[in-house]
């Protein structure tokens, strides 16, 4: 997608769900024939060779990770790659092209065309209206309750992780640092809000029996859609019966319901049992309680959530589907045994640290937090003098389709997906100065994003001025992974940023991931408070989210 704030500042947040182009329909020369078949027979012996298989049992459609290969075996397949045809290839070579036959046909077309044009998937230009942010709220981590104490955090450099509180779980009891041990967990920390479990349910006009059915993240939704509708000006009593929208990203909306089945099976008794679980109430509820009569829907795309359903937050706009929108998403920690789960998914870092792109990068940590924006068309927010934080100018989801695993990054995805967004906003790739990426911290996760926003974005920025390169950074290193609301998090640090002209601290940053070319590319990782220059343009930012 892409902001500008009226006065200096244009964000393009560019991603947030990736969609995968594939090279299938290129077309072979004839000539190119026997190349293809001798690299085809090549990669069958090879990847024979590292599972300790026979090649007759190699099918060259199926995916790469349906074989078991795992990163290590990925990277050193692309290592022998480029000794046997004297070749550079980037390690994740394997995830941008998952089978034998995607690789093939990708090595065979590349010798006689540029990448780009075998990838030819650019979306033609289509006028859009920019969506302006009047007005957000937020509660996320380290007391950063506000926009306001939210900057105070980024730009001082603060990590909010902590261990688990007490009143959550007993951490004793799950903790085992045997990453096999059933049952536990290895990892002791999180991103955690204070004071979860408190509501304000009579200012609401909500009873207490339903308010304590309520999942917590409910709770937070109609505190900080209040408090973000107040920061845009925005009187509720004259909002009832107009058409605002509601857009809501949520992913974890089972864990809760779980938790009180645990402690009472009688609670399928209780009549507001399920309204207090249920996902589409999460958003419904904010247009009952606020009497919002436009679209309303809750969006569950994994981590890409919150911007996936801010995108839809603009498309209505622009569709004139409703005047006014929400948008935003939501996460809460509060089943222990989520937490174990992903453990043996082995998503999570031992040391509760987001170490985004550098050496050590292991997994990300756990956070929650809730995020909402009001938004606009920008034409009537001119008219209506609103306050204009910032311009969103473009927006684009896709998906991956049959990549290297249905979890699996993917660079191909992701640039095209960063293109789509450039093209819908109208804007340039080299006026893009900054991207906060997903920036999920895994030792090939994070150079698959940033070949991809090179591919996109750096093909006409200069290696020897800092001030042309891309700068880039991740919130998820103050305060973790707030899945279905990770975006959202992104998004807000990001128009911060442009109203403060500086970009934050990215932080756990001490040696670059080897496994990224860094000095062959046009990028930077500020890891202190930096000022944004403009160069006289309006600064334009770009945020990434990805899901699955």
């Amino acid at each position: 997608m892409k902001l500008h704030n009226t006065e200096d500042a244009n964000l393009v947040m560019s991603s947030t769900r990736v969609s995968e182009h594939s090279i299938d329909k290129q077309e072979h020369l004839p000539e190119q024939k026997q190349t293809e078949d001798a690299i085809q027979s090549w990669l069958v012996a090879k990847l024979a060779e590292y599972l300790e298989i026979k090649a007759s049992d190699i099918d060259i459609h199926e995916p790469f990770a349906n074989y078991g290969l795992e990163s290590m075996g990925a990277v050193g397949i692309s290592g022998d790659l480029e000794m046997w045809l004297e070749r550079e290839f980037p390690p994740t070579l394997l995830y941008d092209y998952p089978s034998i036959e995607r690789l093939t046909k990708y090595l065979v077309v590349s010798q006689h065309a540029s990448r780009a044009q075998a990838e030819d998937h650019t979306r033609p230009k289509v006028f859009t209206e920019s969506i302006a942010i009047i007005g957000m709220s937020c509660r996320f981590p380290g007391g950063a309750n506000t926009p306001e104490a939210f900057w105070q955090l980024l730009k001082s450099g603060r990590d909010a992780i902590s261990e688990v509180p007490a009143e959550r779980w007993d951490i004793d009891a799950y903790y085992d640092p045997d990453p096999d041990a059933p049952g536990k967990m290895y990892t002791r920390y999180g991103g955690f809000l204070q004071d979860l479990s408190k509501f304000d349910a009579q200012f609401f006009g909500i009873s207490p029996r339903e308010a304590v059915r309520m999942d917590p993240q409910q709770r937070l939704l109609v505190e900080v859609a209040w408090e973000a509708l107040e920061h845009a000006g925005q009187a509720i009593s004259t909002l009832a019966g107009s058409q605002t929208g509601t857009f809501i990203g949520m992913m974890n909306n089972g864990e809760y319901s779980q938790l009180q089945v645990q402690h009472s099976a009688a609670i399928y008794d209780d009549p507001y049992f399920g309204m207090g679980s249920s996902a589409s109430i999460a958003s419904g509820r904010l247009s009952y309680l606020f009497d919002l009569q436009g679209p309303t829907m809750t969006v569950d795309t994994a981590c890409s959530s919150s911007l996936v359903s801010l995108h839809l937050a603009c498309q209505s706009l622009r569709n004139k589907e409703c005047n006014l929108a929400l948008a935003g998403g939501v996460n809460a920690i509060t089943l222990p045994e989520s937490v174990v789960n992903a453990c043996k998914m082995g998503m999570l870092a031992r040391d509760g640290r987001c170490k985004t792109f550098d050496t050590t990068a292991n997994g990300f940590v756990l956070g929650e937090g809730c995020g909402v924006v009001v938004l606009k068309r920008l034409s009537d927010a001119i008219t209506d003098r609103d306050t204009i934080l910032a311009v969103i100018r473009g927006t684009a989801v896709n998906q991956d389709g049959r990549s290297n695993g249905i979890t699996a990054p993917n660079k191909l995805a992701q640039q095209a997906v960063i293109v789509s967004a450039l093209a819908n906003a109208d804007i340039e790739p080299h006026r893009v100065s900054y991207v906060e990426t997903h920036g999920s911290g895994t030792a090939l996760g994070d150079p698959i994003e940033v070949e991809a926003l090179v591919a996109a974005l750096g093909s006409e920025r200069s290696q020897d001025y800092r001030q042309e390169r891309l700068l880039i950074g991740a919130v998820k290193t103050n305060i973790g992974h707030l899945a279905g609301a990770s975006g959202i998090a992104g998004l807000i640090k990001t128009v911060l940023a442009l109203q403060h002209k500086g970009i934050p601290p990215h932080l756990h940053l001490k040696d670059l991931n080897p496994h990224v070319a860094w000095e062959q590319m046009p990028i930077a990782i500020p890891t202190t408070l930096m000022p944004w220059p403009s160069n006289g343009e309006k600064r334009v930012a770009g945020v990434s989210s990805f899901g699955w």
